[in-house]
């Protein structure tokens, strides 16, 4: 069965088990993200949910990467998995 787009993705992904985002994650991050526009930015935690300075300290991050680079294309688009995404019994999409 074939679901989804077939086009390959340059990733750039921060990992926390149950460690909290810092800032030094974010700046490593964004560093990437001018190096490389169009790349997809990923944090993953296995922790349920972010906490609210980590939710502040992505915003920024979040924003930049919604901006258009070019006319179909975001900047940097960023997506977030938690615990509940990586251990969902159903696809990502479905999560």
């Amino acid at each position: 069965m074939h679901c989804g787009r077939t086009t390959t993705e340059l990733l750039f992904t921060e990992c926390k088990t149950y460690d909290h985002f810092k800032r030094i994650d974010t700046a490593r991050i964004m560093t990437l993200s001018k190096a490389f526009p169009g790349a997809v930015l990923v944090f993953a935690t296995l922790r349920k949910e972010l906490s609210i300075e980590e939710k502040k300290l992505l915003y920024r991050l979040v924003n930049r990467g919604r901006k258009y680079w070019k006319a179909d294309r975001p900047y940097n688009p960023v997506l977030i998995l938690t615990g509940s995404e990586l251990f969902a019994e159903s696809r990502p999409e479905h999560s």
